[in-house]
């Protein structure tokens, strides 16, 4: 199977390394190769492959597809949130889309994604499945407005939680006081994960409905910053509101 991976981003940065460790014919179409990474790489598309992979940014998606004219291949891209039949101008598309958080140049393990695959037809759908257990990587069939759904939770909780770390982050740079602190209740708040639902560990004032820690808080973060305030107040309503339905 020759597979064209299409950009070399966050996403085309770690999946050619998934793929290149088991797929020998692998082509990954650029306009930034990277001298340093001992892949083949190429500027213009190739139409001799068998499955093209766009993980380029959603805006050039469609227009990229154009540029395929390979008449029996597939043609899968990598968005959350883009709809499947952006490609329907090809007769095999679907989407093989990595539910991860990805930077480039720092590696992940290979065991710690799993993909949401959806297809046009059965023989995209064996493909795509056939490449997810060629990698070892677990994976679910959806449709897309679950896939949608996975992108969203994704950055709930991935995107969100990152930027109160940076809030809490600048804090503790306020006040003179070590990240490590915090660490070991950021582990151990995620760790409850394997074992519980979200739901029965939630902890702090708002679930407890201590109005007076509350605007205790409220108070000092209104000196500290006016943006940290007012997250803090809208999570914590959205807490109360949740515990008292």
């Amino acid at each position: 199977m020759k597979i064209a991976l299409i950009g070399y981003g966050n996403v085309g940065w770690h999946l050619c390394r998934f793929l290149n460790t088991y797929f020998e014919q692998l082509e990954i179409v650029t306009n930034n190769p990277i001298d340093t990474d001992n892949f083949t790489f190429r500027t213009e598309i190739p139409q001799d492959a068998d499955i093209y992979i766009i993980t380029r940014q959603e805006k050039f998606v469609a227009e990229t597809s154009k540029n395929i004219n390979a008449e029996n291949a597939i043609v899968v891209h990598t968005s959350g949130t883009l709809p499947a039949n952006v490609l329907d101008r090809h007769k095999h598309y679907g989407v093989l889309y990595p539910l991860q958080t990805f930077r480039k140049r720092k590696p992940l393990s290979i065991t710690n994604i799993n993909f949401a695959i959806e297809s046009s037809d059965n023989y995209t759908l064996d493909t795509l499945k056939f490449i997810c257990e060629t990698i070892h990587q677990n994976y679910v069939i959806v449709e897309s407005e679950q896939r949608l759904a996975l992108h969203t939770t994704g950055v709930l909780v991935s995107n969100f939680p990152n930027f109160l770390y940076i809030i809490a982050y600048n804090l503790l740079d306020k006040y003179n006081l070590s990240h490590e602190i915090i660490k070991p209740l950021i582990r151990e708040t995620t760790d409850r994960l394997e074992q519980y639902h979200p739901s029965e560990v939630q902890t702090g004032p708002a679930v407890r409905g201590d109005s007076e820690i509350i605007k205790r808080h409220l108070d000092f973060l209104q000196n500290v910053s006016a943006d940290a305030a007012e997250i803090y107040e809208i999570l914590s309503k959205a807490i109360i509101k949740y515990y008292n339905k």
